[in-house]
This record gives C-alpha cells, sequence and structure tokens, in this order.
C-alpha cells in the first residue's frame, strides 16, 4: 500500500494546515490514530505546532482511562504535547437532559475552543470519515430533519468561545471512507485501541452503522449516495441562507433572542433563523425544536415552549428569546460599597465623586430596559437597608408615580420575566427603593441638599451566564 492511498487527507492537510499550530482530537481508536500518523508525517510537519486533545467522558470507566494512557504514552514516544481532559458525561446528561451522544459532543465542542483560546492553536482536526458522514444522514433523516440536517458533517466549522470565533474545527479525512482508513491502518501498523462501546446498538449511531448501513449496502451503494444527497442539501441550504440575515440575531441575558417578524417570513427562511439560534446554543436539537421556536412568535408575550430540559423559548415584547433555564437562587447582601453577584447581573455600589448639577435620577438607556445608570443620596438610605432579588410582596414608588407592588412596574417597564428573579433590588424590608439599571425611588433621590453621593450600576453576566 502506498502512502498515498489517503491522498485526498493528505492535500487537505497540506492546504489547511501548513505554518498553523494545529490540535488533533485523538481517542485512541484507529481512525483518529490513523490521522494523528499522517499529521505528524507531513513533509513540512513541526512537532512543536502540534498538540493533541484526549476526552475521556467518563462512561466507560476503566477503559476509557486506559486510552487516555495510550495516547499519552504514544504521544511521549513521539515528541508531541497531549492534553487529556476528563468529565463525567452520565452525571453531565442528568443535568441537562442530552443523550449521551449529543451530551459528549457539546463538551468536546467546549474543550476545542477553550484550547484554541489557552494554547494558540488556529484548528482543530478530527477523524470524521466519509462512512461518518453518511450516517450522520440518515441520523438526521430519521429524526425528521429539514435541509439543513440533510447536509452531513462539514469539513469546516467555526468554533466559538463566549459568542467569539476563535479557531475552526477541520475535518480532513472527510473524502475516504472507513475501509480506506482501516486498510491504511493495516499497511502501516497504526497502533490503535479499540473502544468496547462501538459494538453497543443501543446507541444510536452504532445501530445505523452496525445494522442498517450494512443492510441497505446490500442493494444499494448507500454510503456513497447519502454522502451525494449531503452535498446537493448544502448546495440548496447555502442558497436559501444567503436570504437569512445573522445581524437580526441579538445576545441577551442568558441566550440570544430575534425580532418575531423573523418567524412571519416564508418557512424555510423563518425555520433557519430558530436553527441560528438553536446552533448558538447547542448541537442538540430536532425539527420539533424549529417548530416551537417559531410557534413562539404567535404567541402572546411571555408565552413559552420548552425546548429541552436546560432551554427555553418565550415570546417577550416583540422578540423570540431562547435561554438557558439557571436555578433559582436567593441573593442577599449587606449594604457596602462592592460588587454583588446576582448570577445573570453584577449590581455594583460606589462611592461618586460627581457635581450634583450633572447628576440625574437615572441616566436614560433603551436595550432590555435596563441599561440606566442609578444615583441615590447615600444619606437618605436607611439603616440596614439591603441588596437582594425579589421577594413576594415587594413593593416600589417610582419617580412620578405611586406606591405600587414591584411586580406591575417590572411588567410595566417591559422587563423580561426569566429576567426578574435575577434583578438586583436595593430595599429597606419590602419596600424597594431602586431597581438596579431600571428606575429608584424619589425617597432615595439626589437633590439640592445631598452632600453624599452613591452610584449604582448593574452589569450584564454574572457567576450562571458571562457577557
Amino acid at each position: 500500500m502506498k502512502d498515498t492511498d489517503l491522498k485526498k487527507t493528505q492535500a487537505v492537510l497540506e492546504i489547511c494546515t501548513r505554518g498553523k499550530r494545529i490540535a488533533v482530537a485523538v481517542s485512541g481508536g484507529k481512525d483518529s490514530m490513523c490521522l494523528l500518523d499522517l499529521v505528524l508525517n507531513r513533509p513540512y510537519a513541526l512537532k512543536e505546532n502540534v498538540l493533541v486533545i484526549n476526552v475521556d467522558h467518563g462512561i466507560r470507566k476503566e477503559t476509557s482511562e486506559r486510552d487516555s494512557r495510550f495516547v499519552a504514552e504514544y504521544c511521549r514516544r513521539r515528541g508531541v504535547e497531549c492534553v487529556c481532559y476528563k468529565t463525567d458525561i452520565p452525571a453531565l446528561c442528568k443535568e441537562s437532559g442530552r443523550s449521551e451522544e449529543a451530551e459528549a459532543r457539546e463538551y468536546r465542542r467546549k474543550v476545542f475552543a477553550e484550547v484554541c483560546v489557552k494554547r494558540r492553536v488556529e484548528a482543530v482536526l478530527t477523524a470524521h470519515h466519509k462512512s461518518d458522514n453518511a450516517e450522520t444522514v440518515l441520523m438526521n433523516i430519521m429524526r425528521g430533519s429539514g435541509i439543513s440536517g440533510l447536509c452531513g458533517i462539514k469539513t469546516f466549522n467555526d468554533l466559538t468561545y463566549d459568542g467569539n470565533t476563535v479557531g475552526e474545527l477541520l475535518r480532513p479525512m472527510l473524502s475516504h471512507t472507513r475501509a480506506e482508513i482501516d486498510e491504511y491502518a493495516a499497511a502501516h501498523n497504526i497502533e490503535y485501541v479499540e473502544d468496547e462501546t462501538n459494538e453497543d446498538t443501543d446507541y444510536s449511531r452504532n445501530f445505523i452503522r452496525k445494522k442498517v448501513l450494512p443492510l441497505l449496502n446490500e442493494r444499494f451503494c448507500a454510503e456513497t449516495a447519502l454522502c451525494a444527497l449531503a452535498e446537493r442539501a448544502r448546495e440548496d441550504d447555502g442558497f436559501i441562507n444567503s436570504y437569512v440575515d445573522e445581524k437580526r440575531i441579538e445576545r441577551t441575558v442568558g441566550g440570544y433572542k430575534i425580532d418575531s417578524g423573523a418567524f412571519f417570513e416564508e418557512t424555510p427562511i423563518a425555520s433557519r433563523y430558530a436553527l441560528l439560534l438553536l446552533k448558538k446554543m447547542t448541537d442538540d436539537y430536532t425539527q420539533d425544536s424549529v417548530k416551537s421556536i417559531i410557534d413562539c412568535a404567535h404567541l402572546q408575550s411571555g408565552g413559552k415552549r420548552e425546548i429541552s430540559a436546560r432551554l427555553t423559548a418565550v415570546n417577550e415584547y416583540g422578540s423570540v428569546a431562547l435561554y438557558e433555564n439557571y436555578p433559582s437562587i436567593n441573593y442577599d447582601y449587606e449594604l457596602s460599597s462592592d460588587s454583588f453577584d446576582f448570577g445573570c447581573f453584577t449590581a455594583k455600589i460606589e462611592t461618586a465623586d460627581i457635581d450634583l448639577k450633572s447628576v440625574k435620577a437615572a441616566a436614560v438607556g433603551e436595550k432590555d430596559g435596563l441599561s440606566r445608570t442609578l444615583y441615590a443620596d447615600a444619606d437618605k438610605i436607611p439603616l440596614g437597608a439591603r441588596i437582594r432579588n425579589r421577594a413576594v410582596a415587594d413593593t416600589f414608588k417610582p419617580f412620578g408615580g405611586g406606591e405600587k407592588k414591584l411586580k406591575y412596574f417590572l411588567i410595566n417597564s417591559k422587563i423580561p420575566q426569566r429576567l426578574r428573579d435575577f434583578l438586583p433590588l436595593l430595599c429597606d424590608g419590602k419596600k424597594t427603593l431602586a431597581v438596579f439599571g431600571a428606575e429608584i425611588s424619589p425617597e432615595i433621590a439626589v437633590d439640592e441638599n445631598t452632600k453624599r453621593i452613591i452610584k449604582l450600576t448593574l452589569e450584564k453576566g454574572g457567576s450562571l451566564w458571562k457577557e
């Protein structure tokens, strides 16, 4: 067997990785070990520009630990840097409600993006091949996918970290079949370990790989046909996507949102806006997820659709938001000049050395109704006032209005319901003196007699969600 038997992979590596610092995702299995061999044997290969990533998903316990040791030892012998990550996918599944396959895929993506940021890696390579692509297309058909799902696996994808593109995910072996990779491994005496879960047909992908595709291949060239379908679907999908404006999607606290009008477009366009929202939050979604997001645009404000155990879509004031479900937590702090964590927000209190003439009770802002900077008379704040989130029976007296239940102020201010439990308040018992980012009570407002001013600001991002 000649080295050129995987020449398409070699060509992709030549074009896409020359001069770059790259990482190779290596499980220890045959496919990824062949990819690593190809990477290390490039004519221009510099080992200092190659990093190996190994992920132990905690699904197979001792055997997955064995595989990680195998990869680490192989890298040591070849003089290549290796970083190993370990997690407990079954435990994460219980929290998220995702399948093990989906949870593992999501975790790996996070690891890859983190490696790009922290290790200055430009591209992460995985060993997906033509047979994987055919299996993916068939799986997506069975899940009721639209055209986007028929596109299968792409050679390139962006890797994002905190909403920013930090590198690319490259799959250089997509032109080669599993059989061709098997031949390469045999001809080059590639060392590898077997993953026993690859034989477990309780996993959907293994069921398709071991049972469905072999039956189809008895009568059809199923693998080739499915990959051809994916290529044509990508062309059609690209044309439809040319009518979609991704700039309509905005980041919002806990997720992303888009104006409801996007879902009153023709169905192919509306579906793609829903897909864009989903892909910013998860890799695990179905056609039902897409439909649920579109349906939200036709609900009254506040109407919701549960997308998964982790995600909810909601109609809020002319937009549809897809956000992560965060646990309800009681936040309660003593008043001081400091920063206070509220999960999705951070409240800041500081002494303001500012001319009284330039101080307004609130500097008006627009976005989410929570961008106002508030100024208060420190001497008017009662002793024992606290910084906390809302509670039952809280009241508030805003500027130009009478005292009312706090919830009515929040509703009238069009503050999304999903944010209200995380919103910092300055309170004296049940009386709200300030709603951070929104409004201050005249009871503590700055006036001509004020001697000490404190500044109250609201920042998006906290321990549960980062801006």
